[in-house]
């Protein structure tokens, strides 16, 4: 599955690993949205989460051939920082090509980069820039 394998690859990106390493002791990368039960500091955080996967047919059927785009939300306690995070996540996976665990991924393109309105957070406001990255991937099943 395209998204548990972008997932891994964030968690297991030194750089990544580097940014979200929180105080305690987590990388926070979710799939979804963060969990109420997330150790605190939850923050700096990546929120991973899927869009529309377009699938193409042939005169066989579906083609095992797909595209999703996917969304990352990088949250943080300033802008700096949120816009660091999401810089990393574009600069791993921006033109990317290669297998996965689950997937072949064949390209990937950049269709939004911008940043959100505030969201409420802890004892304040939290900056979101969000980043949607278009996979064209091939399951390995």
């Amino acid at each position: 599955m395209l998204e548990a394998d972008i997932l891994n690859k964030l968690m297991e990106d030194p750089t990544v690993v580097a940014i979200l390493n929180s105080q305690n002791g987590t990388v926070n990368v979710y799939n979804g949205a963060i969990p109420k039960s997330a150790p605190t500091p939850f923050i700096p955080a990546i929120v991973l989460q899927g869009g529309g996967t377009k699938y193409f047919y042939g005169a066989d059927g579906i083609n095992r051939f797909h595209q999703k785009t996917l969304q990352f939300d990088s949250y943080a306690n300033d802008y700096t920082t949120a816009l660091k995070v999401s810089n990393t996540v574009r600069e791993l996976l921006q033109e990317f090509s290669g297998p996965l665990t689950n997937t072949i991924v064949t390209g990937s393109l950049i269709r939004r980069d911008m940043d959100m309105p505030f969201e409420p957070g802890e004892g304040g406001y939290l900056f979101r820039h969000l980043l949607a990255i278009e996979f064209q991937y091939t399951e390995n099943n």
